[in-house]
């Protein structure tokens, strides 16, 4: 691309001169458009979803099949299956450091 001086005085230029230096700085608008819309257009694409292969033809339905039985969590063990004697851990605090409320027990959890 041959740059163009832009001149010092623009009254001093004939009317042809004027339409001459217009035509040179629309036809220079149009290439600079032309080398950066590529770059524009890239940065909109979206990736292609990953592959892991063929699909299959009749997927199961995610989650829990129906008929598998009830779900149960996991009970709490009995007293007399806990072997270690309890461990007391002392509360150094007496306030919530984030809302500032007094602490109580609440519960003992045995693990």
């Amino acid at each position: 691309m041959a740059a163009m001086t832009f001149p010092k005085d623009l009254a001093s230029l004939s009317r042809e001169d004027l339409r001459a230096l217009v035509a040179e700085r629309q036809r220079q608008m149009a290439e600079l458009r032309a080398e950066s819309e590529p770059l524009t257009r890239g940065g909109k694409r979206q990736a292609a979803p990953f592959s892991m292969g063929t699909r299959i033809a009749d997927p199961k339905p995610p989650g829990r099949q129906p008929g598998s039985g009830p779900f149960r969590s996991r009970e709490a063990p009995p007293p007399e299956a806990i072997t270690a004697p309890p461990v007391e851990i002392r509360v150094t605090l007496d306030r919530c450091p984030a809302w500032g409320g007094s602490l109580a027990e609440e519960r003992v959890d045995l693990a």
